[in-house]
Parts: structure tokens; C-alpha cells; sequence
């Protein structure tokens, strides 16, 4: 038996493609509109009507959405919990060079009686905060 198998396409021609690699049959048209909308409703608890659409226009309207997010996110930083002790040198890493990290970092951190949901948030908060920083070094130097 081959391990190609042999298919007809629509304009009578030969076609081979590997064996168990046939297409899926997209629902009819009626059927895939059904899904979609029932999707969409499932993600997008409001309706169409009442999502916001703005998208930014001029360079004053980019600069007050900008603003937004990244007033939000130093809010999240600063609403952070203290670093526990055992986690400062782990921190500097992650601040400085954190290409560097390894698995045996995360372990030693979990021996240490940190939790991995610590170990994780405040990862996230200090990448945040290097990145912050970084923005407005950049938004120092534009102007």
C-alpha cells in the first residue's frame, strides 16, 4: 500500500498528498455563521453596540491612551507586596541580565519556601518596572 494517497481535486486532476493529511469539511456557510456568533457571544459579554471602537486618530488622542495603560501598570507595580528576603539576588538577575536565569534558580527559590505564584508575580512586577523605566528613558530622550 502506498503511503501517498491518491485525490481527485474539483477540476478532475491528480493531487497527491501524504495518507491521513485530507482537509476537514468546513461546515456550510449557514452553520459556520451560527458558530461565530455563538462564539462571539461567549467572549464579548457586550454587545457590539457598547465595545469600545476608538481607536487613536492624532498624536494627542495615542498619547492619552498610551498614558492610560501606562498609568495602570505603574499602578499594578507599586500595589505589589514587599519582595521577600530570599528573592533579592533572584530580582537583581532578572533586573540586570535575565537572559542568565535558569531552572535551578526557580528551584532554589521554591526550596526557599517561596511559592511559585510569588515567584511569578513579582518576576512579572520587576520586568514591568525595568520596562517602565525603559520607556521613559526613551520618552526623555524624544522629548
Amino acid at each position: 500500500m502506498s503511503i501517498v494517497a491518491h485525490n481527485t481535486n474539483r477540476f478532475g486532476r491528480q493531487s497527491e498528498r501524504p495518507a491521513g493529511t485530507e482537509r476537514a469539511r468546513k461546515p456550510p456557510l449557514g452553520r459556520r455563521i451560527a458558530l461565530t456568533s455563538l462564539v462571539e457571544s461567549r467572549v464579548n459579554s457586550k454587545p457590539r453596540s457598547s465595545r469600545r471602537t476608538f481607536a487613536p486618530q492624532t498624536p494627542a488622542e495615542y498619547d492619552s491612551v498610551v498614558s492610560e495603560h501606562i498609568a495602570r501598570l505603574r499602578a499594578i507595580v507599586a500595589a505589589m507586596p514587599p519582595v521577600a528576603e530570599g528573592m533579592a539576588p533572584y530580582l537583581a538577575k532578572v533586573r540586570e541580565r535575565a537572559y542568565t536565569l535558569t531552572d535551578a534558580d526557580i528551584e532554589g527559590l521554591k526550596a526557599a519556601g517561596i511559592s511559585e505564584d510569588e515567584i511569578f508575580e513579582q518576576t512579572v512586577a520587576v520586568a514591568i518596572t525595568e520596562g517602565l523605566h525603559r520607556f521613559d528613558a526613551a520618552m526623555e530622550t524624544i522629548g
